[in-house]
């Protein structure tokens, strides 16, 4: 009997030590957030795009992007074929950010983040929903012409980003 004590002693420290480390681990992921969206310096690196008739695709988040840094914004899509107006299979448009909010809501630590920046081309307008920890994110790009494009991944501090940039289609 005391055999199995140890063990599910054993075992318990074992799972507690796993609660600690994985609560640890999303303490830093909050924390880092926090500081890349406060600062805008952030990326979400999509996993997912959704059309504005619906279709959702499975694409590489090196490629398909949201990006604020400082007072410049990309929106990028692209594909692994590298066949398209940005030499990676879809387009960049760069711009300069004139309007940027965050609301933080204090009960889950999630954010709304609004922005629109003007590029050559266009202007476009993001609202981004983030979890607290950036692990669950999701943004809207709409612009002036009534398109819109849904991207959904995770977003992280620029620094940490190691997203690709194709030329500049817009």
């Amino acid at each position: 009997m005391s055999c199995t004590g140890k063990a599910f002693t054993f075992k318990g420290r074992k799972e507690a030590s796993k609660a600690e480390k994985k609560e640890q681990y999303e303490t830093i992921l909050a924390i880092n957030t926090s500081k890349a969206i406060e600062s805008g310096n952030f990326v979400l690196k999509a996993d997912q795009l959704r059309s504005r008739h619906g279709v959702t695709s499975s694409v590489n988040s090196n490629l398909n992007f949201i990006a604020v840094l400082g007072k410049e914004a990309y929106v990028q899509t692209g594909n692994d074929s590298g066949v398209g107006f940005n030499g990676i299979g879809g387009t960049t448009v760069r711009g300069d950010v004139k309007i940027y909010t965050v609301d933080r809501n204090n009960n889950n630590g999630s954010y709304t983040i609004q922005f629109s920046f003007e590029s050559p081309a266009a202007s476009l307008t993001v609202i981004m929903h983030v979890n607290a920890t950036g692990d669950l994110s999701t943004a809207s790009v709409s612009s002036g012409w009534g398109g819109t494009l849904h991207f959904s991944g995770r977003v992280v501090p620029a620094s940490e980003s190691l997203v690709s940039t194709g030329m500049e289609s817009y």
